[in-house]
């Protein structure tokens, strides 16, 4: 199984839920290239911003060598899952690649995950507190996968 994670910029919320799943995964020896994130609006090959640096940082995860990547169509057709991070995203998703309408959800169900970009660290750490719990369950799904396609 392979997510994508989609905001914004894809320089605070979705580069956070790559990396901190990724880091969950390896945190139970699971080195598989199955996470990535990509934004609506991104400018190709920017960094991580400063603040998600920071949060990801005081979790073990780390954004150093992170660059972020534009969606395109061809991107979106080859996850298995799109978990998005508001309403705006979903709707930009389908209208770039209208098919992939099964596989595209909301990180936390009916509620959108706020924008910290421009915020302070505390800003930056609610967001990511409020994101947690849909990412703790991403690492568990994938890891699970992950393991039924190993056995």
């Amino acid at each position: 199984m392979k997510i994508l994670f989609v905001c914004t910029g894809n320089t605070c919320r979705s580069p956070m839920a790559e990396a901190y799943v990724r880091h969950c995964l390896e945190t139970r020896g699971i080195f598989a290239d199955c996470v990535a994130s990509a934004g609506i609006c991104a400018c190709d090959g920017a960094r991580a911003s400063v603040g998600a640096a920071e949060v990801l940082r005081g979790l073990g995860g780390d954004l150093s060598g992170f660059r972020s990547t534009r969606i395109d169509a061809p991107m979106l057709y080859d996850f298995d899952r799109i978990v998005c991070m508001s309403r705006g995203h979903r709707t930009a998703v389908l209208e770039i690649a209208p098919d992939c309408a099964a596989k595209t959800e909301l990180l936390l169900g009916d509620r959108d995950v706020p924008d910290p970009y421009g915020g302070d660290s505390e800003v930056y750490r609610s967001v990511f507190a409020a994101m947690r719990p849909g990412l703790d369950a991403w690492a568990e799904r994938l890891a699970d996968a992950v393991r039924r396609e190993r056995s």
